[in-house]
């Protein structure tokens, strides 16, 4: 199921923005191998079983780039706050706009997320370790993006509560 918008059906592109310290972190390795690792994978093969007037959708996903933005917006981030990283990255020509474009904002550890702002009603690791949108415009092109917390981040949240981190938090935090 992929809810009820539009399939990209082109050459997708991964671009990463790593927000926070990220500094001797072996994920700034690990990540965008895994991200090239996808293209033509069996994995990425999935995509096919989609169909769009009745053809199917064709792998074909690429790194795209990469860059830093050093806490502009502090530790303590909203949903509101994400869409501006993004925003900034590509207006800063950091990155390119892309319409074929998927932007992921990556997260340090020191570095906590919610959707109004506000830690105490729910959140990165509470609620969800990372989500995605496409609700954001950039000079009349819809930006595809996404937030991907460090899974460390949530060890300060639950204690050694192990067994109540969403899923995917604890693999997040493999990965230091």
């Amino acid at each position: 199921y992929y809810g009820p918008g539009p399939v990209m059906q082109s050459q997708r592109h991964i671009y990463l923005i790593w927000y926070g310290n990220w500094q001797g972190n072996s994920a700034l390795t690990i990540i965008p191998q895994f991200v090239q690792s996808l293209n033509m994978s069996p994995y990425e093969w999935i995509l096919s079983t989609y169909q769009v007037n009745n053809r199917a959708i064709m792998p074909s996903i690429t790194f795209g780039g990469q860059t830093f933005d050093d806490y502009s917006l502090g530790q303590d981030l909203s949903d509101a706050n994400i869409q501006t990283i993004v925003q900034d990255a590509i207006n800063e020509g950091r990155l390119p706009l892309d319409n074929n474009g998927i932007y992921f904002v990556l997260t340090s550890p020191d570095v906590m997320e919610s959707s109004n702002g506000n830690l105490a009603q729910g959140g990165f690791c509470t609620a969800y370790c990372g989500w995605h949108s496409d609700g954001l415009q950039v000079r009349g092109v819809d930006v595809k993006y996404g937030f991907v917390g460090d899974g460390e981040a949530c060890a300060s949240q639950t204690a050694e509560n192990y067994g109540s981190w969403p899923g995917s938090c604890i693999a997040m935090k493999s990965f230091r």
